[in-house]
């Protein structure tokens, strides 16, 4: 692990009041992402096509009480990509960049296909997890947005790339992306607007984003699914979804809480698919309680101590 400092590369805009953009180099590459607050550590991962920048809205709030840690995945906004991006690799690579950073059992939550790395990750070191946060996750159910299904298993995924980086593309694309997954666009900020855009212009962004729907989607839904497994995780875990979400279905919630030994859920009624952007006063309501929960004595006896490195500040 060495120590980079402030970000360099991509510019995706201000970091969020109280945030810090850093980067550190795990395992030969570069990791990017943003840091505020101090405490219990939460480790937050984005969706598809995101940055660390996606949670820009609820990280103030998190870093009252916590220390947030909100990364770039591996081939997203500032972060090398893994010669890997398998699901299980990206799972390995929470725990190589937490322990970089000095973290041995942090809080995860990640959004969507970020949900669905947090859940690789849980299964590959639960007893490093102090608890488990889902939002609108992806591989709980096979169900998924019939254009989505589309751009996986036809030509349009690539043509989608290639007209993103066209004069006025990468707008376009980010008003369709406000449609599709806000309910309440209007109360979206203007630093999601912004990092979106450049996002859009990015051909390693674009590339890694049709990649990942290739891989998890087919013809008939998404194939890298875990809800068989969930029955595995005796970790603390809080299921949200956002029941207007058009992309996944909300039923995905209640169906994975049931398989969660310690699984409770959640809905947001005027929520779509990005809670913690268009709702995320409500969301940080509803995660409040969870997150205030006290581990049990069982909890505590279980959480086995992980040797970490030096971490980066």
């Amino acid at each position: 692990m060495t120590e980079m400092g402030e970000q360099t590369g991509l510019d995706l805009g201000p970091p969020p009041y109280g945030a810090h953009d850093r980067q550190i180099v795990v395992d030969g590459r570069r990791v990017s992402y943003l840091e505020a607050g101090a405490g219990e550590a939460m480790l937050l991962l984005h969706g598809n096509g995101g940055s660390g920048r996606d949670w820009n809205t609820v990280i103030p709030a998190l870093a009252a009480r916590h220390r947030v840690i909100s990364t770039d995945l591996p081939g997203y906004g500032n972060s090398d990509a893994l010669p890997d991006s398998s699901l299980e690799s990206l799972g390995r690579f929470v725990w190589s960049f937490a322990t970089a950073l000095g973290i041995d059992r942090p809080i995860l939550m990640g959004h969507s296909f970020g949900g669905l790395i947090a859940v690789h990750a849980a299964l590959a070191a639960q007893r490093r997890v102090a608890k488990l946060i889902l939002v609108s996750s992806a591989g709980l159910g096979r169900e998924v947005r019939l254009m989505q299904i589309i751009a996986a298993t036809t030509p349009l995924g690539r043509l989608v790339v290639a007209a993103s980086l066209l004069p006025g593309g990468s707008f376009v694309r980010t008003v369709e992306l406000a449609i599709a997954t806000a309910r309440q666009p209007w109360r979206i900020p203007p630093s999601w607007w912004t990092y979106q855009l450049r996002l859009g212009k990015s051909r390693r962004t674009l590339d890694m984003t049709r990649a990942a729907f290739e891989r998890c989607i087919g013809p008939f839904g998404q194939v890298c699914l875990v809800n068989e497994r969930l029955k595995e995780l005796n970790v603390p875990t809080l299921v949200i979804w956002g029941l207007l979400d058009t992309l996944v279905p909300w039923w995905h919630a209640p169906a994975a809480a049931r398989r969660l030994p310690r699984g409770q859920w959640r809905l947001l009624p005027f929520s779509g698919h990005l809670p913690h952007v268009d709702t995320a006063e409500e969301f940080l309501r509803v995660i409040a309680p969870f997150l205030d929960e006290e581990p049990t004595a069982d909890e505590l006896a279980d959480a086995k101590p992980v040797g970490a490195a030096s971490g980066a500040v």
